[in-house]
Formats: C-alpha cells, structure tokens, sequence
C-alpha cells in the first residue's frame, strides 16, 4: 500500500510538473474564421523568415497549443523550432513516419509543409476556360488546367 502511495505521489508531482509548462487555454489562439495560408519556402533556424510566414506560423502553432498567442515570432529561433517539433510530434504519422523519422527536426520542410498546407493551406478552384472557337464538325473538350497552390 505504500509503495503504491508513493507511487501515487510520484505521479501527481509528475503530472503537476507538466501543467505548469502548459500554455494555458486562454494564451493560445482560436484560428480566425477563414484563415488560410498557404506555406511555399523551408522554413528554420538560421534562415529568414517574413513577416507572413511569421504570422501565420504563430496562429497555426498556436492553434494547436503549441505556442503563446501573444508572442509574435520574429525570427526562426530555438522556441519556434521547439514548437515546430512539437507540431511534427502531433501529426506524426503524415509528417514524421513517411520519411523514417521518430521525432521531430524543427524544420519545415516539404512534409511538415503539406500538412501545415493541408490543415491550413488556401484552396484555390481549378480555372476552367473554354474556347468559343471550335471548329465545325469538331467536338471541343475544355482545358482544365492542374490545380496549384499559391
């Protein structure tokens, strides 16, 4: 029973531990109604990083309590990185799995990139055009463009 007890304790010192390094619930941000952004370029430590992929890096890592809405992140240092493993970390199985790899890197590469872009990326509708000059006893099948991401 003591063994148990102390056990107990262990766990609870262990567990109270961890929620004081949690971000609370009212530091991190709800993503806006119809925020989208789409990631194009590697983002990491000892690259520079713009004021858009900037904002839009704190809102997503945000989201998913990873970072402290109220920071803003201005350069691509030890603190993001460590949320970016920690997003990588979550979505694992998509980001990490496919490319051998069991923990994050901190790096936004192009796996890290297509599930930020897949959660949060900007849809775009593929453009279809049609052409009004066809010529007689033609049948003439659209074009439909591949859809890209911008």
């Amino acid at each position: 029973m003591k063994k148990l007890l102390i056990s107990l304790t262990a766990s609870l010192a262990v567990f109270a531990f961890a929620a004081q390094l949690a971000i609370p619930a009212s530091a991190q941000a709800q993503t806006p109604p119809g925020f989208c952004y789409t990631f194009t370029k590697n983002l990491g430590e000892g690259r520079s990083i713009t004021a858009a992929d900037a904002s839009a890096l704190a809102t997503v890592l945000s989201n998913a309590g990873l970072w402290n809405a109220g920071t803003p992140i201005t350069t691509y240092n030890d603190a993001v990185a460590s949320a970016v493993t920690g997003f990588q970390e979550k979505y694992a199985a998509q980001v990490l799995t496919p490319n051998g790899l069991s923990y994050g890197t901190g790096y936004v590469g192009a796996s890290t990139r297509t599930e930020l872009n897949s959660l949060y990326g900007c849809q775009t509708a593929p453009v279809t055009t049609t052409s009004t000059q066809c010529p007689a006893g033609y049948v003439c099948t659209p074009i439909i463009p591949p859809t890209t991401t911008v």
